[in-house]
């Protein structure tokens, strides 16, 4: 093997794959946040000379705190600077910077990236072997299982170095005050759901998913008792819809504070829809408005305009950037792009992809979802109902699904599902919940939890004009389906 050759040939687009990696977080400068790790130390990922140079500039515009890069950017920046002046107007200047910038898509950002770490690993492959193959004496005592481990290690320590970090599992100072500190806890929702918090130990960093089939009420359930009350714990959030404008979320907002907060009972969702008021409707209103201005003015939202993953990614940089820790994506679906016979690979792959990147920004995001149609009469919910999509059990920390209560349910009927909450100073010791036929509840079946947790039934009250929730307790339903994943 000529060396030189093969390293020539495995490295002919290093500069235009490097470029168009760099432009891409020039693009989209939150991005350096996620590949804060390139070229520090050791680290030698990038290793053309002009991609090093305008990464390393790009870096320290975006650690001064700009967020846009523009001609006005660059020449404030710059202008104490001479010596990096020189170069930047050496390569071009901003004449440069922008033709760069209008050839890439930062949503390949990543697929540049596996390239040049491809290329890394073959580079370094080669090497290795090379250096192996000029003195294959070393082989004359080994035995056939001893090449094989020496090749399999060399692999993998090159790959390894190429990719991953690698850290021990001692028990250190530093995780055990974590752990003191509830840094293993998630963000908590208990204002409004406290059992159900309890149970999921609140909303950890990655996917969280709350299912139903159509109109069980999962927007407006996450919305009023998760998102509020990660809010009244001071955890910023926001929402992303591909379903409903901002006026519903304003409706959700409205009412809940009419309600929760100021004890109003008078404004049902379809009376403010009318729009037609008393004069004391028009005064609580007035006073709900402020509230909103002064209190939740922080909560973001994003109307997204097809299912693009890639956005939606695109959007929890911006969010995070902002102060947001907690966002609900409603609702996952299957990429627009997906064939009917593409859509359970293409929910996989969109569910991992964005479980990673609320992982690297230490976000939950939580996605409604709805349930296969076919699973309507189904009365003990699980991961069977995802219908195709089950495989995306593996990926999601906590799976929440609910549905009404049926009438065969309630107290004396065939399956009755025997409601019961347990007391505050004796958990063990059981309290029956008496249920009205008139009122509506919900059952929330919770089937995966990073708690180990799971396979247990929640019982909600569910005043939906007002979309008031009242967590009652627990339940056992009746699994006759005889489903389960």
């Amino acid at each position: 093997m000529d060396l030189d050759k093969t390293i020539e040939k495995i490295n002919k687009d290093r500069e235009k794959t490097e470029a168009a990696w760099v432009f891409c977080l020039w693009e989209s400068p939150d991005l350096f946040e996620d590949y804060k790790g390139v070229n520090v130390g050791n680290d030698k990922t990038l290793r053309s000379e002009d991609a090093v140079w305008y990464f390393n500039l790009g870096k320290s515009l975006y650690k001064e705190g700009f967020k846009e890069f523009d001609a006005v950017t660059l020449e404030t920046f710059l202008s104490n600077k001479p010596a990096l002046r020189k170069t930047y107007e050496k390569y071009g200047g901003y004449t440069t910077v922008k033709e760069l910038r209008s050839l890439v898509n930062p949503d390949n950002v990543d697929g540049y990236f596996d390239q040049i770490t491809k290329m890394n690993s073959l580079t370094g492959i080669a090497k290795k072997y090379d250096e192996i193959f000029n003195d294959v004496d070393r082989f004359k005592t080994a035995t056939n299982e001893d090449v094989y481990n020496t090749f399999d290690t060399l692999n993998n320590s090159i790959s390894v170095a190429s990719f991953e970090k690698v850290e021990d599992l001692t028990a250190s100072d530093d995780f055990v005050e974590g752990l003191r500190n509830g840094d293993n806890m998630g963000f908590s929702y208990g204002k409004y759901a406290p059992l159900l918090n309890y149970i999921t130990l609140g909303a950890s960093p990655g996917v969280y998913m709350i299912a139903g089939h159509s109109g069980t009420g999962k927007s407006s359930f996450v919305m009023g008792n998760m998102l509020m009350g990660l809010h009244a714990a001071g955890v910023g959030v926001a929402v992303i819809s591909n379903e409903m404008d901002s006026n519903t979320y304003k409706l959700l907002l409205l009412e809940h504070v009419l309600t929760q907060e100021l004890g109003y009972y008078n404004l049902p969702r379809k009376t403010l829809r009318k729009g037609t008021w008393n004069e004391e409707q028009e005064e609580m209103i007035e006073k709900a408005k402020k509230i909103t201005e002064e209190k939740y003015g922080d909560i973001k939202f994003i109307r997204l305009y097809g299912n693009s993953i890639s956005k939606v990614t695109k959007y929890l940089r911006k969010l995070k950037s902002s102060g947001v820790s907690v966002v609900l994506f409603d609702t996952f679906k299957a990429d627009d792009s997906s064939n009917l016979g593409e859509m359970w690979q293409s929910l996989l792959m969109d569910s991992r992809k964005l479980d990673t990147q609320c992982q690297k920004l230490g976000i939950c995001c939580i996605t409604t979802y709805q349930l296969a149609l076919h699973t309507l009469n189904q009365r003990y919910l699980d991961a069977s109902c995802l219908s195709n999509a089950k495989q995306i059990k593996e990926v999601y920390n906590d799976m929440i699904y609910m549905r009404p209560v049926w009438d065969d349910e309630f107290p004396g009927e065939k399956y009755d599902i025997k409601p019961f909450r347990r007391l505050k100073d004796n958990p063990k010791v059981k309290e029956n919940i008496i249920m009205d036929p008139d009122k509506k509840y919900l059952l929330f079946f919770v089937d995966k939890t990073r708690s180990d947790e799971d396979k247990q039934v929640l019982l909600y009250e569910w005043k939906a004009h007002l979309n008031i929730w009242k967590e009652l307790g627990y339940a056992n339903v009746v699994n006759n389906h005889g489903g389960g994943y």
